[in-house]
């Protein structure tokens, strides 16, 4: 980024290009974040019913000892995921609405609840899923420790 509003010698088209960039960069990036939510999310469910129908040892041990943390990453995914959803609900609702608004060039109605529900579950999924899975990787990381040392 240029400080004190420098354009170090660019012309408009430059900056135009590198602001483009920029813009495939950030919606790469975004599409990589849902991806990965997204992918992180099912696992975590997949591994909380794979728990909890599972009679091994392990299994049993492991919900005795962090079944509630286990529950809470579950439900964290679970949410995080219908999060993801509604984020892209949201944001259609909110391009739609903008596609409508000819006489402001067509600009998102930033007041909105449409655009401004797609800013929060965008965020909400993020954080859900981040701490699912940090829930998830410490109380199995606990579990296996204990396991080996006898706890």
């Amino acid at each position: 980024m240029c400080d004190d509003g420098e354009k170090n010698g660019l012309s408009e088209e430059e900056l135009k290009q590198i602001w483009y960039r920029r813009v495939d960069l950030e919606k790469e990036i975004s599409s990589r974040i849902s991806e990965t939510t997204r992918f992180i999310g099912f696992g975590i469910i997949a591994r909380v019913f794979a728990v909890n129908t599972s009679s091994s040892n392990f299994a049993t041990t492991y919900l005795a000892e962090f079944g509630f943390f286990v529950g809470v990453a579950g439900i964290l995914a679970v949410l995080g995921v219908l999060s993801d959803y509604f984020q892209y609900i949201f944001a259609y609702r909110s391009v739609d609405r903008a596609m409508q608004r000819d006489e402001h060039a067509f600009d998102f109605d930033y007041a909105s609840f449409a655009y401004n529900a797609q800013g929060f579950f965008w965020s909400a999924k993020q954080y859900l899923i981040g701490v699912a899975g940090a829930i998830t990787a410490i109380s199995f990381a606990l579990h296996v420790v204990c396991r080996a040392m006898g706890c």
